[in-house]
């Protein structure tokens, strides 16, 4: 039975569970490489069309980041490398609503004054929310990086001259909504959309591509989250040209209360786990040393996912609660957005929840832990028939036997069981 997935997501859920499939993308190409962020007009509708209006209009391309703080920000909009600012359009009011953590893109303003933004905005490099969010009627986020990180890092760390310039310029070469025509698999998930679960292709798990035991499955204990397609002539080579197995990890046990450190190098590299939950209400727990370090737990046979993303190393820690099924096997992944996303410390605990029965009653024939209609209802559509599904007194027919050995753990509330009755 399917199990419904339950989940908390702490650390930045509103980025990850927002409204990912008509969110504009917008691309930063500098001389410096591509930043390419993901804008969220549902929290700051305003902000966003005014960014958009500019972009649009080849207003920023050739400007310079011209602010640049170290372990704080990297401001850009404002003028070209001669000093030459082009007129802004008027400001707008502010939609301060989503705090100004690392990697978040949000509004410059003038001091004193929270509707006085333009066209100016800034990268924040760091956690700034304590600052940030509390000063100016605070400053309002209206989009996160969702690749190119490393590039915002390297712009933060260039050498600085008076006024927090850049000693070499920071050029926007080119500002433009949507995706660089070179990034191919930049909607890794074939959703349609680029956004920000494409850093891994989490969204489409099947039974079919968590492979096990074969072309289209990896050997006994390995995954793989492609489709490697079938080998149809058996000669070891996938139909899509990939060798047998090429594409499988090694999943790692994990289990509960024993904490696992790892690390993750390249981008977009995946950690495999593989957890065995003792009871239905299951917490991991994922702290990593970089903010774009990713959780996933998926349930094998199932398209259910649940994603919560590291914010601020391990200052908000990445955790899924969610129901599971005890004694079932599940995929845990782990893996970094960006290079070099560094250690990892990975926890799994789970408890009993107050539903949960470790022992279900014997006479309980559809595995929900009750004895009740459902269950009677299983003796009913085999009524007097030779099988064992319903056949509690093992006699090898479905009978009024069976009815009065389910009525006696009966638990609902009724004839059988008046004292269930409120």
């Amino acid at each position: 039975m399917r199990q419904q997935l339950l989940l908390t997501i702490i650390t930045f859920c509103s980025f990850i569970n927002g409204a990912m499939a008509t969110n504009p993308i917008v691309t930063i190409e500098t001389n410096y490489g591509d930043i390419i962020l993901e804008l969220y007009p549902d929290t700051a509708p305003i902000t966003v069309a005014n960014f958009l209006n500019y972009t649009n209009n080849q207003f920023y391309d050739g400007l310079i980041f011209h602010r640049v703080i170290y372990g704080f920000m990297n401001q850009a909009g404002h003028r070209d490398p001669n000093g030459i600012a082009p007129t802004p359009n008027p400001p707008i009011v502010n939609e301060f609503s989503i705090s100004n953590t690392r990697g978040t893109i949000a509004m410059a303003k003038l001091s004193g004054d929270p509707n006085s933004a333009t066209c100016q905005f800034f990268i924040n490099t760091n956690d700034n929310s304590a600052n940030l969010d509390f000063q100016n009627g605070g400053f309002t986020v209206f989009g996160r990086v969702i690749i190119g990180m490393d590039v915002v890092d390297t712009i933060n760390m260039s050498p600085i001259l008076s006024g927090d310039v850049p000693a070499t310029n920071v050029i926007m070469e080119s500002v433009y909504e949507g995706a660089p025509l070179d990034y191919p698999s930049l909607d890794d998930d074939n959703d349609g959309i680029a956004n920000g679960r494409d850093a891994a292709p989490l969204d489409n798990f099947t039974c079919t591509n968590i492979d096990r035991d074969g072309c289209e499955d990896c050997i006994s204990g390995t995954y793989d989250i492609r489709n490697d397609g079938p080998d149809a002539n058996n000669n070891g080579i996938c139909d899509t040209g990939e060798p047998l197995n090429a594409n499988c990890y090694t999943a790692t046990t994990l289990e509960d209360n024993i904490e696992i450190t790892d690390f993750t190098t390249p981008a977009n590299y995946f950690l495999w786990y593989e957890y065995t939950p003792q009871y239905d209400q299951a917490t991991i727990s994922l702290c990593g040393s970089n903010f774009d370090t990713r959780l996933a737990i998926v349930e094998q046979c199932t398209d259910q996912y649940a994603l919560a993303v590291n914010d601020n190393a391990c200052g908000l820690q990445s955790q899924l609660t969610t129901t599971l099924v005890p004694g079932q096997p599940y995929l845990i992944v782990a893996y970094g957005l960006n290079v070099n996303t560094g250690d990892i410390t990975l926890n799994a605990t789970s408890l009993p929840s107050a539903t949960f029965c470790e022992t279900p009653p014997l006479t309980d024939l559809t595995n929900d832990c009750l004895v009740n209609t459902d269950d009677l209802t299983t003796i009913s559509n085999n009524w007097l028939q030779e099988t064992s599904i319903g056949d509690l007194s093992g006699d090898g027919i479905v009978d009024l036997t069976d009815v009065a050995l389910l009525t006696i753990e009966w638990q609902d509330c009724g004839y059988y069981n008046p004292n269930a009755c409120p």
